[in-house]
């Protein structure tokens, strides 16, 4: 294949494995969330009295939600992307 070629596949693989790895974080958040509801509820809470209910979170928020970006950390380590 040309150089072309090469590029624009290597493209399409960089985005399918971009997307697949969101993907599955996503799903280890939802079923992390499913089976600790107590977790779910302080996040939100203090998402609640932090951000408000009016508008979503954003990265400057990150500082001011402790307990939020814990349990997001905390996910990532009970099941990692990687080995």
């Amino acid at each position: 294949p040309d150089a072309e070629q090469v590029i624009k596949n290597t493209a399409g693989v960089l985005f399918a494995a971009g997307a697949d790895t969101t993907a599955n974080t996503l799903n280890t958040f939802i079923l992390a969330m499913a089976l600790f509801p107590d977790t779910q509820k302080k996040a939100q809470a203090e998402l609640h009295s932090v951000v408000g209910r009016a508008q979503l979170p954003d990265f400057e928020d990150k500082d001011i939600l402790p307990y939020t970006v814990a349990v997001y950390k905390e996910t990532m380590r009970w099941h990692p992307l990687v080995p």
